[in-house]
């Protein structure tokens, strides 16, 4: 009996890349270890409180059905960290998501603002490159003292757009959004007359 060297090469390598392309997510992009236009990789919370569950984990505040104006269904995560396994980045132990079709396509989270926009920049531009667009705005606070806010863009490959606004509420806060660029108009039509606290 010969054996066909075609198959019993070919059929190894073919189960190799078939695995290798489960690896990564389909745009390849994560931030905060959270896969971006790909399947969400983060776990469900197994306790009430999310401190106690492994981390990250999250949990789910609602889901809404898609009807025939949209026909997508979105699911609005929170994802908790724990404090020891909390980004630096993160003011708070959570950020927040919206899913389609089990894909995690809106990220939001809120930032130390002012006082570290500069690393909190930096961060960005080490992860994502120069940004497409960047500018500076002046703002006051109630005592009358004049800040420098950041505010920076980046279009990664025409699919996903990233967000970064060092000052958004007070001083204290800044955000940075991660949107994938064609779910754009459905995500803003789901937080119209929402307010700019972030989530």
């Amino acid at each position: 009996m010969e054996i066909n060297r075609f198959s019993s090469t070919v059929i190894p390598i073919v189960i190799l890349l078939s695995i290798l392309s489960f690896s990564q997510p389909a745009s390849g992009l994560t931030v905060l270890g959270v896969n971006i236009d790909s399947v969400n990789n983060i776990k469900a919370c197994v306790r009430n409180d999310p401190e106690e569950s492994d981390s990250p984990c999250f949990t789910t505040l609602y889901n809404r059905s898609g009807n025939a104006e949209n026909s997508y269904g979105i699911t609005t995560i929170i994802i908790n960290f724990s404090n020891d396994n909390k980004p630096r980045i993160l003011r708070h132990n959570y950020a927040g998501a919206s899913l389609i079709n089990d894909k995690i396509v809106y990220l939001q989270f809120s930032t130390h603002g002012f006082s570290t926009e500069r690393s909190d920049l930096s961060a960005l531009e080490n992860k994502f490159g120069k940004p497409t667009k960047i500018s500076t705005d002046t703002v006051e606070n109630a005592m009358g003292a004049k800040f420098q806010k950041i505010n920076a863009s980046w279009n990664i490959n025409n699919k996903i757009t990233v967000n970064y606004n060092s000052i958004d509420n007070n001083i204290f806060s800044g955000t940075i959004s991660v949107i994938v660029n064609k779910y754009i108009k459905i995500i803003e039509g789901k937080y119209v007359g929402s307010d700019s606290s972030g989530l």
